[in-house]
């Protein structure tokens, strides 16, 4: 993810939020801090780079049009996606056992080797 350059940094709702075009959609990540985020419509990556930048809150996440939760397996110290776990009841996304994400909509069929991508 590097070697991508951000096109649009703008505060919003707090937050600084890095979106960057991508082949299949954009990538958004909220940084350090308990944070709102929207990908909006079609397939968006939301990058998570450590555990400990806080919990954040996925308003419109959706598998079905390609959205997935891309984590830094340097900075998740991360080497498979048997780490993560979901509660479907609360949208909790928990990496080992420290909660990282809550996704609104709180998808029942969550497979964290389907959503997540180590990168």
């Amino acid at each position: 993810m590097t070697s991508l350059l951000p096109l649009n940094t703008q505060p919003v709702a707090g937050a600084i939020f890095t979106a960057l075009l991508l082949w299949r959609g954009v990538v958004v990540t909220g940084n350090i801090g308990n944070d709102i985020l929207w990908g909006g419509t079609g397939a968006d990556k939301f990058l998570y780079l450590s555990p400990s930048d806080g919990i954040d809150i996925i308003k419109d996440y959706s598998y079905a049009e390609g959205d997935r939760i891309a984590v830094s397996k340097a900075g998740f110290g991360a080497t498979s996606t048997n780490q993560f776990s979901y509660n479907s009841i609360t949208g909790a996304l928990f990496f080992q056992e420290t909660q990282f994400v809550t996704l609104e909509n709180k998808t029942a069929d969550f497979s964290s080797s389907l959503n997540i991508e180590l990168v």
